[in-house]
C-alpha cells in the first residue's frame, strides 16, 4: 500500500579501533562534502541508564565463530536475535514491537561467555547483554498487545 513498514533513526560515533577511545570525525577520511539528506524522524534517540541485576538473568551465550563480522567481533543482528530468543514464542505471540532502541556499547569476540538480563512489564522489555559486569548492549523493546487490550 506504499506505507513504510517501519522507520529507524541512527546515531553513530567514530571509535578508534585500536585504542576504543572517541574521534573527531574530521581525523579521519570521511568524506566531508558528502550531501546527506534530511532526517525523517527528528527526535532524538533515547538514553538509556539500565543496570539489570541477577534477579533479571535469563541465559548465557558463548559468541560462536557464526556469531562474528568481518572485525571478529558479534555482529549486531546477533545481538537483536539473542535478546528477542530471550523470551518464548508466547510472549511474541501476545506482544508486538512498536519502537525499539538499541545502544551497542561494547563488543563481543569469539570465545567469549556473555549473559542476557530482561525485565518487562505490560508495555517495555528492558534488555540488557553483558560480559561480567561491563554492559555490551542495551535495549527497550515499546510494547503493545496483539489482542488490542491495554
Amino acid at each position: 500500500d506504499g506505507e513504510p513498514l517501519f522507520r529507524a533513526r541512527q546515531e553513530l560515533c567514530v571509535i578508534d579501533v585500536v585504542s576504543h577511545s572517541l574521534r573527531r570525525i574530521e581525523s579521519t577520511p570521511f568524506p566531508m562534502d558528502m550531501e546527506l539528506l534530511p532526517p525523517v524522524l527528528t527526535t532524538p534517540c533515547l538514553r538509556m541508564k539500565m543496570k539489570l541485576g541477577p534477579e533479571h538473568f535469563v541465559c548465557d551465550h558463548r559468541v560462536r565463530t557464526m556469531d562474528t563480522d568481518m572485525n571478529q567481533h558479534m555482529n549486531n543482528a546477533n545481538y537483536i536475535r539473542l535478546l528477542l530468543n530471550a523470551r518464548p514464542s508466547e510472549f511474541w505471540d501476545t506482544y508486538r514491537v512498536q519502537e525499539f532502541d538499541i545502544q551497542y556499547v561494547n563488543e563481543a569476540v569469539e570465545g567469549e561467555d556473555i549473559q542476557v538480563y530482561c525485565q518487562e512489564t505490560e508495555q517495555e522489555l528492558a534488555v540488557q547483554i553483558k560480559r561480567g559486569e561491563t554492559t555490551l548492549v542495551k535495549a527497550l523493546l515499546q510494547l503493545t498487545r496483539r489482542d488490542g487490550q491495554a
